[in-house]
C-alpha cells in the first residue's frame, strides 16, 4: 500500500478484456487533472483468458495501480464491491467506479 494519501481512487473491473483495460488506464493518466495521480484499484474478475497475465506484465511494478484477482467471476456488482473494499484502505476523498470500455 502506498504511504501517501490519494484524493481519488478509481476502481476498474476487468473480465476477459485486457486491451480495453490497458487503454482505459492509459487514458486516465494521460488526461489526469488532479493534483496527484489517482490510485487505481484494478480487479480481474476471474478472467478465463490471459487477461490477468497481461495486466500483471503491464502494471506489476506501477505503484499507482493495485492489482487484485478474484478466483472466479463474481459478477458486475460483487466485482466492484471487492474493489471498493480495497480502495477504502487508501482513505481517498473520492472513489470512482469506472468501466474499462
Amino acid at each position: 500500500m502506498p504511504s501517501i494519501k490519494n484524493e481519488l481512487a478509481i476502481v476498474i473491473v476487468n473480465y476477459c478484456n485486457a486491451q480495453d483495460t490497458v487503454e482505459c488506464i492509459s487514458s486516465i493518466f494521460t488526461n489526469n487533472e488532479f493534483s496527484t495521480d489517482p490510485i487505481i484499484i484494478l480487479i480481474d474478475n476471474g478472467s478465463i483468458d490471459n487477461s490477468y497475465d497481461i495486466l500483471m506484465n503491464n502494471y506489476a511494478e506501477d505503484k499507482r495501480i493495485y492489482l487484485s484477482r478474484n478466483e472466479k467471476n463474481l459478477g458486475f456488482s460483487a466485482g466492484f464491491n471487492s474493489g471498493i473494499k480495497i480502495a477504502k484502505l487508501f482513505d481517498p476523498d473520492w472513489i470512482f467506479l469506472l468501466n474499462n470500455d
